[in-house]
């Protein structure tokens, strides 16, 4: 998993290099509208996942709802923006800090999609929940088993999962506002100490 997870970060470095800095600035603002927006269009989007497969509890349909409306907001967000985007350039730097302030972006980005997505697994996987003791959830148990065995998640966790709640904790329904900590992270993880 941590192969995967590095890989995506990597490939958004690579893609922040080629788009430049501009447009990774405004993935990151994507990346907030999708999170937060998805927040409150789970419940709708649940309640259509119920009518097609009716034996699912609320609780899985929501989880479903918000895994569904993250990356189709986001990839929405990124679509339209190139379209308004693509002849946009950055004047006075030249294109190798542009490309070099892109991949540091893209970077981050990536790891605030990640941290993103780390939230929402754990919205409905974390302790307080009963979605983990419902029966047929096969691929997606054994996927957050494996999230959650990855070192690069516990890295997420420590540091960058509590900053994106507490920046965004305000903005997020009572249920996943729950999930802000109490303070920010004083240092990084050191892996296997």
């Amino acid at each position: 998993m941590d192969v995967l997870l590095v890989g995506f970060i990597a490939g958004w470095i690579f893609g922040g290099w080629r788009t430049g800095f501009l447009k990774r600035l405004i993935g990151i603002g994507f990346m907030v509208i999708s999170f937060v927006v998805s927040a409150y269009l789970r419940y709708p989007i649940g309640a259509i996942a119920t009518t097609f497969f009716k034996s699912i509890p609320a609780s899985y349909a929501n989880l479903v709802g918000y895994t569904i409306a993250f990356p189709v907001i986001l990839a929405g967000l990124h679509l339209a923006s190139g379209v308004l985007l693509r002849r946009v350039s950055m004047t006075g730097v030249t294109k190798e800090l542009d490309g070099g302030l892109g991949a540091v972006v893209g970077g981050l980005e990536a790891i605030l999609i990640l941290s993103a997505v780390i939230v929402i697994l754990d919205s409905y996987f974390g302790t307080g929940t009963t979605v983990r003791q419902v029966a047929g959830l096969g691929f997606l148990k054994s996927f957050t088993e494996a999230f959650n065995g990855s070192t690069t998640v516990h890295i997420l966790r420590t540091t960058t999962v509590p900053v994106v709640l507490a920046i965004l904790g305000p903005l997020l329904p009572k249920d996943i506002r729950s999930f802000v900590p109490t303070s920010l992270p004083k240092t990084l993880p050191i892996p296997g100490s």
